[in-house]
């Protein structure tokens, strides 16, 4: 949705909770009515805890710029791979503390490779953003100010070419060189981009298109010349290194290229570097033995082989793999992934070792640079006192080491950090209050955390609650629901504590006071079997949890009860089918479970005392053509409803939201499944809840490729009422779950959505956001309904200054409180009215705090509170030039 330019926004539902926001607006847009909900959407758990970024960092590349060094990698902590980027000072300490982001389009970009021009990075990768279905990579760039800010925020398209492969670029004195592989026998291509960022070659330049693959390529630039180098199979059934010269007009000056290595062994993996008077080339070398070795050579610019019979760097054991150079102006560090301590060939070290420029080895054995982690893809560079070399596996990592060879730093230097992250939330009220649980990797690993929401919607804890911290990583602990009784709050889960790699059901209670009642989890369910996908309710007395199950009938439950103990030790049997993904729910006097078994969405009811009903489980579908996934359940006092992701088989591979009725005494309502959501592109995981007058259904939603949160409503009768956004920020928003508040009416959507800055305090990772609903339409004491005041902000986004109108205010003459948030709910500032007319009053805010201090680009809120309701609206704030 485009917000330039001046929206007006009716209020539709008020809450008087300043710190929650609770409020439901509207844009009047066209015919189209649009709910803006993920304008109030706050953060639950604001603290940060700096540790590694969540998901896989890889493929680092360094850079000295004269100043620092600067850091890029492919990162995947948004659950997608983006390219990241950080600055490292010369004492070895992080500078960006988060990373920046360079460049987060939708789907993957990966293995960046960057270039300095003297001013400003050109950095460059393979991006999935045109066509994510089919895997075929295009290039893109951006170019980077030297303190990681981001020119080009959409990026530059350098080549429309598919299937590209390995890449590389450098800068000569006028222009960027970029140079490919691409296609399935692959060819080396190349493109220029002048420093302006504007594509020079749009028919890409043939490097060569020889018979078989060439592939790898490397590129470095003498002062006159590009020299281009790859791994090139025409010499099949060895692979050989070729290269080619090609100047700055896109003159390729080689055109069959010049072959550097032999045909009697194998080349694979080169890297060059020019040092002021020749090039040196790397590389990694199969002579017919345990494994690849790493060899060198210098060549002239002329292209002419020096050493013709190589330079032996390391030929220790296993594979040494991915050579980089580093050079001082007197010897280089040729650094490289080794696996001579690992015969599974899967976490290599990184080794190093220094060469003369006269091609003299200097150390006698190689230098052992990662101490505590493991990495491919390392990189090196010199910052005119020591090297620093990066590397990366699960996260990107880094050691100094000076001109004698010593490592400077004791431990492995983590450069991408994040926010801890916080993911899949879990959420439901008793009598007094809600409490909303979540993953929390905080402690290095994931662990279970919580907070309480009183009943209005304010948080109740300063921090969260340590809910179970127990145990190493290895515990994988997944699956996270919750339910509540008056008091007292069941979670479970599951997790490997009891068998490495297996996977049995665990609970913990939790009072509303947020005390943890149970020293050690309750093991609900530990067979020799895995067990999976947990769902957990409250009856009258006793929860119900239901899970999948590898013993036959798939679907299991088992009674526990406020005081924690499991009434139904071995679990009993639900379905005799096999099944996953189960859901309950409690309907005042059985519990109703369902789930996907046989190709359908199937549900059984189930009394307190644990007995099946529905032997011959209902069957809420009747058609095998489709594969399901992720039921979730809501009653509204007769009819319970059912909503699901399906998909189509063999014509889509995209998810769709369906819902279906079925009636308390186990009748199926709607025989044909109702539409929820088939917006193009996915929709999947479900959640659905009661509002005392509708149905109220959300879902993850990739309609705008992003994932975002839509939801809808739809009446008893089965009508879908309307369908709506509720978080569509920046980033992935996933995982939502519904808390259905005390008063029956309200409900708080919980979901993890990707935050980068929140004020002052920088995340770059998924946080926990909340944001409360209420039945659309206002009413007073007295349940007459009051005019909706009008509420006019432009311009939004905006760069400098942003105007507030505001209308209908009641009671006449009443100057209403306004007030400035950002997302975490801290006030940034309070505003006075600057005029104020008989039609409405207006407010301006110059993004200046109380301090007069200038806050930075981003979220924030603008909060009006008059004397009796609380009214809020989104406001953007760009950097200037975006």
């Amino acid at each position: 949705m485009n917000f330039k330019g001046i929206v007006t926004f009716t209020i539709l539902t008020l809450n008087a909770q300043l710190a929650q926001s609770n409020m439901n607006l509207g844009i009047q847009d066209g015919s189209k009515r649009i709910s803006t909900t993920d304008f109030r959407a706050f953060m639950l758990d604001p603290q940060i805890v700096y540790i590694f970024a969540a998901g896989f960092q890889r493929a680092p590349v360094c850079h000295f710029n004269g100043n620092n060094r600067i850091v890029f990698w492919s990162d995947e902590r948004s659950d997608e791979s983006d390219i990241f980027c950080a600055r490292v000072n010369q004492n070895g300490v992080l500078i960006d503390t988060v990373g920046k982001i360079v460049s987060s389009a939708f789907r993957y970009q990966e293995f960046v490779r960057i270039c300095f021009d003297g001013q400003k990075y050109f950095a460059v990768w393979l991006d999935l953003r045109n066509d994510p279905g089919n895997w075929r990579y295009q290039i893109y760039g951006a170019r980077v100010r030297y303190d990681g800010t981001v020119i080009d925020t959409s990026g530059i398209m350098i080549t429309n070419h598919q299937f590209v492969g390995w890449l590389d670029i450098a800068f000569g004195k006028k222009c960027y060189l970029v140079v490919w592989a691409v296609g399935s026998w692959p060819d080396i291509y190349c493109a220029r981009v002048d420093t302006s960022g504007i594509l020079i070659d749009t028919n890409a330049i043939v490097i060569t298109n020889a018979y078989r693959n060439q592939n790898y390529p490397k590129v470095a630039f003498d002062g006159t010349n590009f020299f281009v180098i790859w791994q090139d199979d025409r010499n099949y059934p060895t692979t050989c290194l070729y290269g080619a010269r090609i100047n700055e007009d896109g003159v390729l000056i080689d055109t069959n290229g010049i072959r550097i290595t032999n045909i009697q062994t194998t080349a694979a993996f080169p890297a060059i570097m020019y040092n002021g008077d020749h090039y040196f080339i790397t590389w990694s070398n199969y002579m017919g033995g345990e494994g690849l070795n790493i060899y060198g050579a210098r060549m002239t610019t002329d292209g002419v082989l020096i050493d013709t019979n190589w330079i032996p760097i390391s030929l220790g054991p296993g594979d040494q793999i991915l050579p980089s150079i580093g050079y001082d102006g007197e010897r280089y560090l040729v650094v490289w992934s080794d696996f001579r301590n690992d015969p599974n060939q899967m976490l290599p070290e990184v080794y190093g070792i220094r060469i003369l420029r006269n091609g003299t080895v200097l150390d006698s054995t190689e230098i052992l640079l990662s101490r505590n982690s493991y990495g491919y893809y390392p990189s090196v560079c010199y910052d005119n006192e020591n090297y620093l070399v990066v590397w990366g596996l699960d996260d990107i990592y880094g050691v100094r080491v000076n001109q004698q060879g010593i490592v400077l730093d004791s431990v492995d230097v983590l450069i991408s950090k994040s926010a801890n992250n916080q993911i899949t939330p879990t959420i439901a009220y008793g009598s007094v209050n809600g409490l909303c649980a979540w993953f929390d990797d905080r402690r290095g690993k994931s662990d279970i955390y919580g907070i309480r929401i009183s009943r209005v919607g304010n948080i109740m804890d300063t921090s969260a609650i340590a809910i179970d911290t127990a145990g190493p990583a290895w515990f994988n602990k997944q699956w996270l629901h919750l339910a509540a009784s008056d008091t007292i709050y069941l979670l479970v889960w599951i997790d490997s504590r009891n068998s490495q790699g297996g996977r049995d059901l665990y609970g913990i209670r939790v009072n509303h006071r947020g005390q943890v009642l149970d020293d050690t989890p309750i093991l609900i369910s530990g067979t020799t079997e895995i067990q999976n996908t947990p769902s957990v309710c409250f009856g009258d007395t006793n929860f119900l949890v239901v899970w999948r199950d590898e013993r036959p009938g798939g679907i299991y439950g088992a009674r526990v009860s406020k005081t924690g103990v499991v009434i139904d030790l071995d679990g009993f049997r639900i379905t005799t089918e096999g099944g996953d993904y189960p859901s309950v729910l409690f309907d005042g006097t059985n519990f109703f479970v369902v789930w996907v078994g046989n190709y359908q969405i199937k549900g059984a009811r189930v009394t307190q005392s644990g007995s099946v009903i529905d032997t011959i489980p209902i069957s809420i579908t009747n058609t095998f053509a489709v594969r399901w996934g992720y039921p979730t359940i809501a009653f509204d006092g007769t009819s319970y409803f059912v909503a699901w992701a399906q998909r189509e088989s063999g014509l889509t591979q995209n998810w769709d939201i369906y819902g279906a009725r079925v009636r308390y005494d186990g009748f199926l309502i709607d025989t044909i499944p109702i539409p929820i959501s088939v917006a193009p592109d996915s929709q999947v995981c479900p959640a659905a809840v009661f509002d005392g007058s509708n149905f109220f259904v959300v879902w993850q939603d990739f309609r705008f490729k992003n994932n975002d949160i839509y939801g809808a409503r739809i009446s008893q009768g089965g009508i879908v009422i309307d369908s709506f956004i509720v978080a569509g920020q920046n980033g992935n928003q996933s995982s939502p779950a519904l808390g259905l508040m005390p008063d029956g009416e309200r409900i708080n959507v919980v979901y993890s959505g990707w935050c980068v800055q929140s004020g002052n305090r920088k995340y770059n990772s998924m946080r926990i956001f909340s944001e409360i609903y209420g039945s659309i339409g206002m009413y007073d004491a007295r349940e007459q309904r009051v005019t909706m005041p009008e509420i006019t902000v432009f311009p939004n986004p905006f760069t400098e200054k942003v105007y507030i109108r505001v209308k209908n205010i009641r009671p006449p003459g009443f100057i209403p409180s306004i007030f400035i948030y950002d997302i975490s709910g801290r006030l940034v500032k309070e505003l006075r009215t600057n005029a104020n007319t008989s039609s409405y009053l207006e407010y301006i805010w110059d993004r200046k705090g109380g301090d007069d201090k200038f806050f930075s680009d981003g979220i924030y809120f603008v909060i009006i509170k008059t004397d009796r309701y609380t009214y809020t609206h989104k406001l953007v704030v760009l950097r200037k030039g975006d």
